[in-house]
């Protein structure tokens, strides 16, 4: 059998993977960006990575170790959907607050702007949990951002949220975050 064509420039895929635990990460902020959702409201999409610990630049792993034949994917996302509901005000804030607070010194608006590039390098806690998937028929389990405290949150502590099945086909997201993916030239890497 002759060597295949691209052999040496292919990434090895052996199915091996590095496995996210459920609980409190430290996060740094690559990009904010805003965004229209599919509905026509404003959002901000946050790419982030973590950043302490042993699973320090996991996502940074993921997006290098990808092999498709599409271009890499940014998975470490968190949204912020800004809708006419004071609920959504409310995550709105508590975005803000829990970058503010990790982060002596940041105030996120300057007067009645939100200044996204300030935003880039600014580090948050993320609590990571369970939750469902379901892709042609198959079903799994995977580890993603369901809020944001701050990073001395973290430190302290915090309870895994409950794991989130399948609901009706899709899963439920309650706090308006969801992991979507990001091309490779949406972030400033």
């Amino acid at each position: 059998m002759k060597k295949p064509t691209g052999y040496d420039q292919a990434k090895a895929w052996t199915g091996e993977y590095e496995k996210l635990e459920a609980g409190g990460h430290i996060c740094v902020i690559k990009q904010v960006k805003e965004e229209t959702s599919k509905s026509g409201n404003q959002m901000l999409k946050i790419a982030f990575d973590i950043c302490e610990g042993e699973h320090a630049g996991y996502y940074q792993r993921l997006f290098e170790k990808q092999v498709s034949e599409e271009e890499p994917k940014w998975r470490g996302v968190y949204y912020v959907v800004l809708t006419d509901d004071k609920n959504s005000t409310a995550r709105f804030k508590g975005f803000v607050t829990s970058i503010e607070a990790s982060n002596k010194g940041f105030a996120a608006f300057k007067g009645d702007e939100l200044d996204l590039n300030a935003f880039k390098g600014k580090l948050f806690g993320g609590i990571f949990g369970k939750e469902q998937w379901e892709y042609n028929g198959k079903t799994g389990w995977t580890t993603k951002i369901f809020f944001l405290r701050s990073v001395e949150a973290i430190r302290n502590g915090v309870d895994i949220p409950e794991p989130r099945p399948l609901k009706n086909g899709y899963t439920a997201q309650e706090n308006g975050s969801f992991e979507e993916i990001i091309a490779d030239d949406d972030l400033p890497f």
